[in-house]
Parts: C-alpha cells; structure tokens; sequence
C-alpha cells in the first residue's frame, strides 16, 4: 500500500521525525481505522500527545495522521497533520438569529 494514493503531499512530513505517516480511514468513539504504507490497521490516540497539548487538533475521518505502527495492537496515533480545508457549519441558534435579521 502506498499512503501517497490517499492523497498524502510530501510537504506534509518536512520537520516529521517521529511516527510513520497514515489516513483515518473510520471512526468509532475513541478508536480510528488508518490506513498507511504497513496496511490497514487500527489506532488510539496517544494520550500525552494529545491532552496535555491545548493545540492539539483531534483526528477525524480523512484526516492525516502521524502513527507508531504496533504489529500486534492498536498503533499510537503521535499526531494530526494540519488540514488543507475543513467543513463548517453555522448553529442552529445562529441560523435563527440570522433569520430574524433579514
């Protein structure tokens, strides 16, 4: 499997030294399936790495990751990729409020 066939820029991993680089592929609660160069597999995120950093970006579906791979477990997912786009949405109050106004 090649990670760059799910879209992965070489960009992406300037500065990366730790992790091998992988795409969430599915979500279930608090454990992802990824996909990489070693396979399809599944991962958790890496607690340190994430909770005791408020800059943390969670991983989401389609998402890039930097993941400890573990052969015989769930790899550690170290890290999420910055984004290139996201979707947003307004709320719901928001909408009404908007509505109001016009």
């Amino acid at each position: 499997m090649n990670i760059k066939n799910y879209g992965l820029k070489e960009e992406k991993l300037l500065n990366k030294k730790v992790g091998i680089p992988a795409r969430i592929i599915t979500t279930y609660k608090e454990r992802y399936e990824v996909v990489c160069d070693k396979g399809k597999t599944y991962a958790q995120i890496k607690r340190g790495s994430y909770y005791d950093n408020p800059n943390a970006i969670y991983p989401t579906i389609g998402d890039f990751v930097m993941i400890e791979w573990n052969d015989s477990g769930d790899s550690m997912i170290l890290e999420t990729l910055k984004r290139d786009s996201s979707f947003s949405r307004v709320s719901s109050t928001a909408d009404r409020n908007h509505e109001k106004h016009h």
